[in-house]
Order: C-alpha cells, then sequence, then structure tokens
C-alpha cells in the first residue's frame, strides 16, 4: 500500500470509534389471564405458563427507544438483549420466548390481558404474531442473552419509527405446579444491573482531531507551510516591508514585528 494511501486510512480510522453502549427500557409492564384488567408495573416482570390450572399465564412487555443512537448517526455492529431472573427454579423444564410486537403505539400504564399490544394473538396456540427473536432456559441468578443485531437494525432503519418493542412468555406449560413461572428484573429496579438492557456495539463517526489530521496530511502540504528561503528573489519581494532578512548560524531567519520568528536552511 503507497504510503500516501496508508496515512489517509490511519487518519480515518482515528476519526471512528468502536464502543459499547447500553439502553434500559423505556417502559415494562406484565399482565395475567386471571386477572384480565390488572396491571402489572412493578420491580419485577413475570413470566409463566401452567396447564391444569385455569387461566395461569403470564406475559410481560418491554420496549426500547432507539432514537438516540440514530440521532448520533452511530453504526450498530451488534445488538443484545440481556434479561436478569431474579427467582427461577433449577428443577422445572422452563422455556421462554421472545416476540417482536408489531406493535409500538402501547403504553405501561394502560397495558392489561384484555389490551395487550397484537390483542389478535391472545386467543391463538402461539401468542406471538410477529418474529420470535429469540428462545432461552432461564435459570437462577443466570443472565439471559439473544442476539437481536437484524431486528436493532431494522427498527433504526429508513422510515422505522426507532422503537422496539419486544413480549416475553412461555411458549409451553412448566413441566412442575413449583415456580412455574420466573421473575425477571424490571426498569423500575433500583439496582440497574437488574434492568432489563439493550447491549449495543456502536461505531460512532467522530470529528477528527489535530493531531489525526497532521498524521493524514501529506509531506508536500507540510512543506507548504513553511516559509521559503529568502534566496528566492520572488520569495523576498513576496514578504512584507517590516520583515528583515538575516543571516544567522542555522541559515535565514526572518523576523517579524509583534510576531515569532520562523527559520529555515537556506535552499
Amino acid at each position: 500500500m503507497p504510503l500516501r494511501d496508508a496515512t489517509l486510512l490511519l487518519a480515518f480510522a482515528a476519526t471512528c470509534a468502536a464502543k459499547e453502549v447500553t439502553l434500559f427500557a423505556r417502559q415494562d409492564a406484565y399482565v395475567e389471564r386471571q386477572r384480565p384488567t390488572w396491571s402489572y408495573r412493578t420491580s419485577i416482570l413475570q413470566v409463566g405458563k401452567l396447564d391444569g390450572v385455569a387461566d395461569a399465564e403470564y406475559r410481560a412487555f418491554l420496549d426500547f427507544d432507539l432514537s438516540a443512537i440514530a440521532a448520533a448517526g452511530s453504526r450498530v455492529l451488534s445488538a443484545k438483549l440481556r434479561l436478569h431472573p431474579l427467582l427461577a427454579t433449577s428443577e422445572a423444564q422452563l422455556s421462554h420466548h421472545a416476540c417482536l410486537l408489531e406493535d409500538t403505539t402501547w403504553h405501561a400504564d394502560d397495558l392489561t390481558w384484555q389490551t395487550m399490544p397484537d390483542k389478535g394473538c391472545a386467543q391463538r396456540a402461539s401468542p406471538c404474531c410477529g418474529d420470535v427473536i429469540g428462545s432461552w432456559d432461564p435459570k437462577p441468578s443466570k443472565p439471559a442473552v439473544i442476539d437481536i443485531t437484524y431486528y436493532v437494525k431494522v427498527a433504526l432503519g429508513s422510515g422505522a419509527n426507532r422503537l422496539l418493542a419486544i413480549e416475553l412468555f412461555a411458549p409451553v406449560a412448566a413441566s412442575s405446579r413449583e415456580h412455574y413461572f420466573v421473575q425477571y428484573g424490571s426498569s423500575r429496579r433500583g439496582d440497574a444491573s437488574s434492568r432489563p438492557e439493550l447491549l449495543l456495539d456502536v461505531m460512532r463517526r467522530r470529528a477528527p482531531s489535530r493531531r489525526s489530521w497532521r498524521a493524514g496530511a501529506s509531506t508536500e502540504r507540510r512543506r507548504a507551510r513553511l516559509p521559503r528561503s529568502p534566496s528566492s528573489r520572488a520569495t523576498r519581494r513576496a514578504w512584507p516591508s517590516s520583515w528583515v532578512a538575516t543571516p544567522s548560524k542555522w541559515g535565514w531567519s526572518c523576523i517579524a514585528r509583534a510576531s515569532s520568528w520562523c527559520s529555515t536552511r537556506a535552499s
């Protein structure tokens, strides 16, 4: 690679910075089939399903606002959803899914089983009307992490509303009646480390620093900024009359009134 191309590449790399950004859920809540008019806006998100008990099912909803990422002009390299189980059992076989919601206009204050987003899914075998974006087996004190890079990029695409709405549900009933549900930390928890998180690796464009500009500048440009030797008649005629050219040990010096001196070797 030519030296000039290499220096330009280094200068461009200096203007970009890879960074990890953590976004917390903007809002969240969970609902219960047995109490279809209740809304649970607490420090937990409860998810679970049990057969043999009438209407024993909980679902949780949360969303993330990506407008700050879009406004910064950042490019998303990867995105992961991380949930923190606070109460779970290791003796029951549990499986939970995350569903991408088509409806992003809901508000946690108004959310109940009767008013849940994508309500048409409520009576279907699978409660997800959109894409199932990931699944996991919840374990005590073990964060659940799923890769949702594709869906975040879609939410940031042209014409999108920069919102990512997700439903958490159990597609099948638990194998045990004991602790058939799992409690995850919600956005209302005082301890931020247990809240739902969106972990983003982004490439952010930033203005080049003076140092990086110098690293990428060509040798010819740097030379062009230096005063020419007074050995050139054209140069001497172009100098201001206030400048006096005097010989010195190192060549020629230019001394200006109210100005610092600069020197260059005589050509």
